[in-house]
Parts: structure tokens; C-alpha cells; sequence
């Protein structure tokens, strides 16, 4: 236990040199337990503590050292730390490495690894290789990580390739699919004409959905070019992410654009999803957060261009989150004192007392005091709360006993505090 502590705090000093002499003198030490003590779970931790140091500073090592004392998806799992720092120096010996391993989920992490480290690299060779890969899951996720080193070197490209990439896998699971289809004797217009018939079999899996799920897998790549687009031409953006295969990428990608663009031109950026996606909450919050990162107060402005008072106060939320976490969270109390009372709703309260709970409990306690909801009130009280009794929890005992509260609440929040006091 104490060891363990130690190891820890070395990494946190970043004191390599001093690792480097423990780990020598572990190795050496880890070879004369006995049997029993080598089997407990103390020695295991150790253990992998040396294995995620040696990954990093001799991958060859630390293979040799997972394969002796790792077993199961701890194996598997630790091979994905290895493969991803062989592939810093010998791309083909990390393949390698992820050829022997039998988990498909560990296995395509470590793919995943390996190409962004290689497309770091050799960008050209590392699209190729992951292109290519057959297995439609490995392909998408090691896509993914390509594509978002190549959104970094060239997002202009990355773009054209995520779109290309998108369309080729989607094709060939549609045509699987139609081939599956045809021998269980099921057309897709047999499909709408029995829409019951289809969820039913949708649900049981009988027949699978009519878009690749594994596209999906490309959805990080598609938000983060989307938004380096974006900040460029908000149009151009928008378009290229709506012409991609599956709602899903459609989505996330445009979710990206709209974030890039609400950098550079916000009040076109909204008139664009209130042209083409009024009623999308999750665009509105994508837009907003990344407006209020640059211009909070301006966007919590332009939060007064939307007409739906719901969506409207969503998009509120969004900016006083970013708000909080960027600014100053005195001008967010400010905001909120001073908004007509019908626009601060409990959500937006809600959102503001959960931001500044860390910053400033106090303030947070104030503000939700005045939620009407009773459980968001509670989450509010509990957020400001586990800061208070931290900081000082005797006069946070004070305040609960002097604050008007549901039975409910002073009981959860009474119960936070004896826990704290308790322990100390």
C-alpha cells in the first residue's frame, strides 16, 4: 500500500529518473516472492503499475511482463497500452501485436492506437492500411482515430476521406444486408407496407437496420473536422456534414460545424438551425456552448432569438454552463438577477447553482433556494452542499439548520453532513 503511494506520487513529481531505479529494482524483486504473496492482490496492483511504466519506456518488457502475470481482458487490455507505444518507433512489430490478441473489443482499440499514432506520422500509408482493414467495426474505429490526426495536418482532405469512407462502408453493409434480405424472402417493401411486422423483427433480430451502425463509429472524426470547417466557411461546413451517409454522422458532424461556425459568425449559424433544424435541441446546445465560450453575454443575449420558450431555455442552460466553466461566475448571478423572472427557469437555475457549486457554493446555495421544482431543487442544494461541508462544515450545518426545506431535502442534505463530520 505504502509502495504503491509512493510510485504515484513519483509519477505525479515526474521524477524519471528515480522511476526508472524502482521499476530496475522491482523487476528483480517481483522474481523472489514466494507463490502465496505473489497471488495477492496488493502484488497485483503493483504489478500493473510496472506494466503501464514499462509500456511506455520498454513496450518489449512490458509484453513480456503482461504475459507472464496478466491473464483474461487485464491482458488484453494491458496489449493496448503496449501496441500503442511500439507503434512510436516499429508500426508493423504493434500490428503484430494486435494479431495475437482475441478480444474484438481490445483488439480494435489497439488498431485504433496504432493508426493514430501512425497517421501522425505517415498519414498517407496510415489511410491506406485502415481503408483496408475488413472488419467493418476495426474499420471504423481505426478510421476514426486517423482521421482525427489527419483533421490536424489537413482537414480539408480528412473531409473528403471521412465522406468516402462513410460511403464505402455504409454500401457494403446495405448490400449484405439486401443479400440477407433476399434469402429470408423479405423485400423492404414488405417491410413499409408492415411496419409492425418490422419492429417486430427489428427487436428480436431477425433483420438488421437498414444503415450501418458502424459508421457511426467515425462520429468523433466527423464533429472535430466539422468544426474546423466551420470556423472557416459555416456553409461549406454545413453542407459537407449533411451530405454524409447515416442521420447519425449527419448529425454529430453538423453538430461540429455549428460549433466552428459559432465562433466566427453565431447570428448565422443560428438563423441556419432555425431555417433547417428548429426543433433540434441538440444543435441549439452545440451552438450556444461554443458561442458563449467566445462571447457569453452575447450569446446569453442571443438566446432571446428563439421563439420556443422550451428550446429557448435549453440553449439558456447551454450558455450559462459554458459561461460558468470559462468567465467569471459572479457576472452568471449577475445575468440571472437581472433576466425577466419567466426566462430563469428552474433548468437554467439549476444549470447555474451545478456550474458555480465548486466556485462558489454559496452563491450556488442562494440560487437554489429558489427552484420551485423539488428535485431539482435537491440536485442544486446536494451540488452546492458537497462543496460547502468540505470547505467549512460547521457553518454549513448552520446554514441548513437556519434554511426552509422540504422533510425530504434537510434530510438528504443532514445526511451528507454527519457523513463528513463522521469521517473526520
Amino acid at each position: 500500500s505504502g509502495f504503491t503511494k509512493y510510485w504515484a506520487s513519483l509519477e505525479v513529481d515526474g521524477a524519471d529518473s528515480k522511476l526508472a531505479m524502482v521499476a530496475l529494482a522491482l523487476q528483480d524483486s517481483l522474481t523472489n516472492l514466494d507463490p502465496e504473496l505473489a497471488a495477492s492482490d496488493e502484488i497485483f496492483v503493483v504489478v500493473q503499475r510496472l506494466i503501464s511504466y514499462l509500456a511506455g519506456t520498454d513496450p518489449e518488457r512490458a509484453l513480456v511482463w503482461a504475459k507472464q502475470w496478466l491473464m483474461n481482458d487485464t491482458l488484453e487490455q494491458a496489449k493496448v497500452s503496449i501496441a500503442r507505444n511500439m507503434a512510436k518507433t516499429d508500426v508493423q512489430r504493434a500490428l503484430s501485436l494486435t494479431d495475437e490478441m482475441t478480444s474484438p473489443h481490445r483488439r480494435g482499440q489497439a488498431l485504433a492506437a496504432v493508426g493514430g499514432i501512425w497517421a501522425a506520422k505517415d498519414l498517407e500509408a496510415a489511410t491506406r492500411w485502415a481503408s483496408g482493414l475488413k472488419n467493418p467495426a476495426e474499420r471504423g474505429l481505426t478510421m476514426n482515430a486517423v482521421l482525427l490526426a489527419a483533421a490536424q495536418q489537413d482537414p480539408s482532405m480528412a473531409a473528403n476521406q471521412l465522406k468516402t469512407e462513410a460511403k464505402s462502408m455504409n454500401d457494403e453493409y446495405v448490400r449484405d444486408r439486401n443479400k440477407d434480405l433476399a434469402e429470408k424472402g423479405v423485400s423492404e417493401v414488405d417491410m413499409a407496407n408492415d411496419p409492425e411486422t418490422y419492429k417486430e423483427m427489428l427487436a428480436n433480430g431477425n433483420v438488421s437496420t437498414p444503415y450501418s451502425p458502424d459508421v457511426e463509429l467515425l462520429g468523433d472524426s466527423g464533429k472535430v473536422l466539422g468544426s474546423k470547417l466551420g470556423e472557416s466557411d459555416g456553409n461549406g461546413a454545413a453542407d459537407w456534414a449533411t451530405s454524409l451517409e447515416t442521420d447519425y454522422l449527419k448529425l454529430k458532424s453538423l453538430s461540429g460545424a455549428l460549433e466552428g461556425w459559432a465562433k466566427t459568425d453565431p447570428y448565422a449559424a443560428l438563423e441556419y438551425v432555425k431555417n433547417n433544424y428548429p426543433n433540434n435541441s441538440d444543435l441549439l446546445r452545440s451552438l450556444y456552448s461554443s458561442w458563449a465560450a467566445n462571447d457569453p453575454s452575447g450569446a446569453a443575449d442571443g438566446t432571446m432569438m428563439i421563439d420556443d420558450a422550451t428550446l429557448r431555455s435549453i440553449a439558456l442552460e447551454s450558455v450559462i454552463k459554458s459561461w460558468s466553466t470559462n468567465g467569471n461566475p459572479q457576472e452568471v448571478v449577475n445575468y440571472l438577477n437581472d433576466i425577466p423572472p419567466a426566462e430563469a427557469t428552474d433548468a437554467v437555475k439549476l444549470a447555474a447553482a451545478n456550474a458555480i457549486s465548486q466556485s462558489s457554493p454559496q452563491q450556488a446555495w442562494e440560487i437554489a433556494q429558489t427552484i420551485s421544482g423539488e428535485s431539482a431543487q435537491l440536485r442544486a442544494l446536494k451540488a452546492a452542499f458537497a462543496t460547502m461541508v468540505i470547505q467549512d462544515p460547521v457553518n454549513a450545518g448552520a446554514m441548513l439548520n437556519s434554511a426552509a426545506l422540504s422533510e425530504t431535502a434537510s434530510v438528504r442534505l443532514r445526511d451528507m453532513l454527519d457523513a463528513v463530520v463522521g469521517n473526520n
